[in-house]
This record gives C-alpha cells, sequence and structure tokens, in this order.
C-alpha cells in the first residue's frame, strides 16, 4: 500500500521522501521507479528532509508509535487503517495531534463494502450473460448450432430472441 500512496503522491506533484526499514527492498522500489531519495531510519528521514507531512503505510503494530512520533514534531499525518493493534495510547495520540495542531486523517478503502461487493456480482454476471449473448448471436447467425443448443443458452441467460 505504502508503495502506491508513493506513486500516486508523486502523480499529484508532491516531493516524495520514501522510508521503509527494509533498504534492500527500499532501494529497489527507488531504483524501479526513480525516487531519488530514501531512507530507512524515519529520523534520519525527518531531520534531513524537514517533511509536512507523512504518510504512515507500516505494518498494523508500527502505526501508533510512528504517528505519535510524527505528530510530536508537528508532521501532518494520513495513516492507513488500523489506528492500531490495541486501545493503548490512542487519547495519547489524540492530546499529541491537539497540541500541535496537525491535520490527522485516516486512509478508507470500499473495496471490500458489501454492497460494492454486491455490485461488482452483478457486474459480472451480467457481464457474462453479455457474453453469452454475444456468442449465442454470433452461433446463431453463423448456424453453429442446433435449436436445442439455442434453447438451453436462452435459458442460462433468460433472454428471447
Amino acid at each position: 500500500i505504502g508503495q502506491r500512496h508513493a506513486l500516486n503522491a508523486r502523480q499529484l506533484g508532491a516531493n516524495v521522501i520514501l522510508c521503509d526499514i527494509n533498504i534492500t527492498r527500499l532501494g529497489e522500489f527507488a531504483n524501479k521507479h526513480q525516487f531519488e531519495i530514501y531512507f530507512s531510519d524515519i529520523n534520519e528521514a525527518i531531520e534531513k528532509t524537514k517533511p509536512k507531512a507523512a504518510i504512515i503505510a507500516t505494518p498494523s503494530n508500527l502505526h501508533l508509535s510512528l504517528a505519535i512520533e510524527l505528530a510530536q514534531k508537528g508532521i501532518h499525518i494520513l495513516m492507513e487503517k488500523p489506528l492500531s493493534v490495541s486501545l493503548e495510547n490512542i487519547d495519547y495520540l489524540e492530546k499529541v495531534i491537539k497540541e500541535n495542531n496537525i491535520t490527522f486523517m485516516m486512509a478508507q478503502s470500499y473495496r471490500f463494502h458489501e454492497g460494492l461487493v454486491a455490485l461488482k456480482r452483478i457486474i459480472e454476471e451480467v457481464e457474462e450473460k453479455r457474453k453469452a449473448e454475444c456468442l449465442m448471436k454470433d452461433c446463431i447467425i453463423n448456424h453453429q448450432i442446433g435449436g436445442n443448443d439455442i434453447d438451453i443458452i436462452k435459458n442460462w441467460i433468460k433472454k428471447t430472441f
């Protein structure tokens, strides 16, 4: 997810600085996508680049501590969900955010929203029926299947011609 955020932010014109403790993975990604500035240490990245905002897309168990650290330094935050793996220190993060007057936002994805999953299923079913209809029309035009076959396909796609 972090890589997607980096690519999207750059496309929107942001000056993107990458940071990941896995320097091998980070270097490969940076080289592949031509990112020039990257760090394996968050404190070095902050000290050298003085960012105004950061995107937290780390493993979930690191979200809260990193958010507190960034908020204490006055850095605005966009964080992937979840906020934390426990309720511990969430109130403290809220306090630090207010004290430092920063903007804090949680990223939200609707990819698995129940309504959208159902809509996707309907679209897929309609697409399959459309493909079957096109195949059936083509077969009828080209006389490649018989009447019984046509009846079976009509039943499958609940369509009459």
